[in-house]
């Protein structure tokens, strides 16, 4: 993700990146073949949706990834090592989780929104969005006294513009 940006800037979004005919119609390289691994071209998609989430089914997963978004997690200022990664996966999910991208309180329209994270990836994270609000609880990004707001709206939203400043 990083190279494909460096090699396209400036650019706003990452869905700006327009590298085949299928990049027009999925709003950004997700799908384009970018790199080759052990001789074989994959797109990010590929390391995403078909490597990694099937082998690998941690929700903590989604905080380690970025992509170069706004909305996404932090990118890690260090590698990820077999030694530590439990520690780094649960820092990155904190890190993220206590950020407004993740999770911010609107009390005048009694709206939580939510990182679209947690829309376009529940099952990841829980078999509902009940369940999802109860693991937000329990992760201390939201608290009991808004889940028992009356009225009480989720909205998902993700700012697409690319992260140049953290």
């Amino acid at each position: 993700m990083v190279l494909l940006v460096l090699d396209h800037y400036p650019l706003d979004s990452i869905r700006d990146i327009r590298l085949s005919f299928s990049s027009l119609f999925n709003g950004g390289p997700w799908e384009d073949k970018t790199l080759s691994v052990a001789g074989q071209e994959l797109s990010l998609n590929d390391i995403e949706h078909r490597i990694l989430r099937p082998i690998w089914p941690d929700r903590r997963l989604h905080f380690a990834l970025n992509c170069a978004s706004v909305g996404c997690p932090n990118l890690a200022t260090e590698i990820y090592r077999v030694e530590t990664l439990d520690q780094q996966l649960n820092a990155a999910e904190q890190d993220f989780l206590q950020n407004n991208r993740a999770v911010f309180w609107q009390p005048r329209s009694n709206t939580l929104q939510l990182s679209s994270i947690f829309d376009w990836y529940q099952v990841d994270f829980a078999s509902n969005e009940n369940q999802l609000l109860d693991y937000l609880q329990q992760q201390g990004a939201v608290s009991p006294e808004i889940l028992s707001t009356p009225d009480l709206k989720i909205s998902y939203d993700y700012n697409w513009n690319l992260n140049t400043d953290s």
